[in-house]
Protein backbone atom coordinates (compact mmCIF):
# COMPACT_ATOMS: atom_id res chain seq x y z
CA UNK A 1 0.00 0.00 0.00
CA UNK A 2 1.54 3.32 -0.88
CA UNK A 3 2.35 6.19 1.55
CA UNK A 4 -0.16 9.09 1.16
CA UNK A 5 0.97 12.59 2.25
CA UNK A 6 0.67 16.05 1.89
CA UNK A 7 2.92 18.42 -0.01
CA UNK A 8 3.55 20.29 3.27
CA UNK A 9 4.62 17.22 5.21
CA UNK A 10 6.83 15.96 2.35
CA UNK A 11 9.13 18.81 2.23
CA UNK A 12 9.47 18.66 6.16
CA UNK A 13 10.13 14.60 5.67
CA UNK A 14 11.79 14.64 2.44
CA UNK A 15 14.68 13.01 3.54
CA UNK A 16 12.50 10.09 5.32
CA UNK A 17 10.32 9.79 2.31
CA UNK A 18 13.27 9.53 0.63
CA UNK A 19 14.57 6.57 2.42
CA UNK A 20 11.30 4.95 2.37
CA UNK A 21 11.60 4.75 -1.58
CA UNK A 22 14.82 3.53 -2.36
CA UNK A 23 15.31 1.20 0.96
CA UNK A 24 11.64 -0.44 1.00
CA UNK A 25 10.46 0.15 -2.62
CA UNK A 26 7.55 2.26 -1.03
CA UNK A 27 5.39 4.36 -3.09
CA UNK A 28 4.73 7.92 -1.91
CA UNK A 29 1.77 9.86 -2.94
CA UNK A 30 2.12 13.19 -2.56
CA UNK A 31 -1.52 15.66 -2.80
CA UNK A 32 -1.54 19.47 -2.87
CA UNK A 33 -4.67 21.36 -2.83
CA UNK A 34 -5.61 22.28 -6.39
CA UNK A 35 -3.67 20.37 -8.08
CA UNK A 36 -3.03 16.26 -9.31
CA UNK A 37 -1.24 14.09 -7.18
CA UNK A 38 2.03 13.01 -7.77
CA UNK A 39 3.56 9.68 -6.79
CA UNK A 40 7.62 9.19 -5.59
CA UNK A 41 8.92 6.00 -6.81
CA UNK A 42 12.82 4.80 -7.63
CA UNK A 43 14.04 5.63 -10.96
CA UNK A 44 14.87 2.17 -10.94
CA UNK A 45 11.15 1.09 -10.68
CA UNK A 46 10.38 3.57 -13.24
CA UNK A 47 12.56 2.48 -16.00
CA UNK A 48 10.57 -0.79 -15.19
CA UNK A 49 7.42 0.29 -15.68
CA UNK A 50 8.11 2.41 -18.33
CA UNK A 51 10.23 -0.50 -20.26
CA UNK A 52 6.77 -2.77 -19.40
CA UNK A 53 4.60 -0.17 -20.92
CA UNK A 54 6.20 0.02 -24.09
CA UNK A 55 6.92 -3.90 -24.44
CA UNK A 56 2.94 -4.29 -24.08
CA UNK A 57 2.07 -0.97 -26.14
CA UNK A 58 1.73 -2.66 -29.51
CA UNK A 59 -0.57 -5.23 -30.19
CA UNK A 60 1.90 -7.70 -31.56
CA UNK A 61 3.76 -7.71 -28.33
CA UNK A 62 0.59 -8.71 -25.90
CA UNK A 63 -1.07 -10.96 -28.27
CA UNK A 64 3.26 -12.71 -28.46
CA UNK A 65 3.92 -12.48 -24.68
CA UNK A 66 1.24 -15.16 -23.50
CA UNK A 67 3.46 -17.88 -26.22
CA UNK A 68 6.51 -16.61 -24.73
CA UNK A 69 5.96 -17.10 -21.62
CA UNK A 70 4.52 -20.27 -22.05
CA UNK A 71 7.66 -21.32 -24.00
CA UNK A 72 9.99 -20.02 -21.45
CA UNK A 73 7.84 -22.29 -18.83
CA UNK A 74 7.87 -25.23 -20.85
CA UNK A 75 10.09 -28.68 -20.01
CA UNK A 76 13.52 -28.83 -21.93
CA UNK A 77 12.06 -31.75 -23.50
CA UNK A 78 8.59 -30.18 -25.03
CA UNK A 79 9.01 -29.58 -28.24
CA UNK A 80 8.94 -25.73 -29.11
CA UNK A 81 7.95 -23.94 -32.80
CA UNK A 82 10.99 -23.25 -34.68
CA UNK A 83 12.25 -20.02 -35.74
CA UNK A 84 10.94 -19.32 -38.76
CA UNK A 85 14.41 -19.24 -41.52
CA UNK A 86 14.82 -16.72 -44.18
CA UNK A 87 13.81 -17.86 -47.59
CA UNK A 88 16.13 -18.07 -50.63
CA UNK A 89 14.30 -14.89 -52.13
CA UNK A 90 14.63 -12.93 -48.94
CA UNK A 91 18.26 -13.75 -48.85
CA UNK A 92 18.63 -12.71 -52.68
CA UNK A 93 16.82 -9.69 -51.91
CA UNK A 94 19.35 -8.91 -49.52
CA UNK A 95 21.97 -9.51 -51.78
CA UNK A 96 20.17 -7.39 -54.49
CA UNK A 97 20.50 -4.65 -51.80
CA UNK A 98 23.53 -4.33 -50.85
CA UNK A 99 24.60 -4.64 -55.07
CA UNK A 100 22.71 -1.58 -55.28
CA UNK A 101 24.43 -0.09 -52.62
CA UNK A 102 27.92 -0.55 -53.76
CA UNK A 103 27.05 0.37 -56.83
CA UNK A 104 25.99 4.05 -55.95
CA UNK A 105 29.22 4.35 -53.43
CA UNK A 106 31.12 2.94 -56.40
CA UNK A 107 29.09 5.84 -58.76
CA UNK A 108 29.11 8.29 -56.45
CA UNK A 109 33.35 8.15 -55.98
CA UNK A 110 33.60 7.96 -59.51
CA UNK A 111 31.83 10.99 -59.97
CA UNK A 112 33.99 12.92 -57.06
CA UNK A 113 37.30 11.87 -58.92
CA UNK A 114 36.23 13.13 -62.19
CA UNK A 115 35.28 16.57 -60.30
CA UNK A 116 38.38 16.62 -58.99
CA UNK A 117 40.67 15.54 -62.05
CA UNK A 118 38.51 18.70 -63.90
CA UNK A 119 39.32 21.39 -61.08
Amino acid sequence: MPIQTTYSTAKMQFAKLWNEVINNQEVVIISKRGTEDVAMISASELSELLETRHLLRPATSRKRLPQTSERAESPKGKRRTPVKKETKDTEAGYREMANDEFREAEASAWAGNNQRQKA
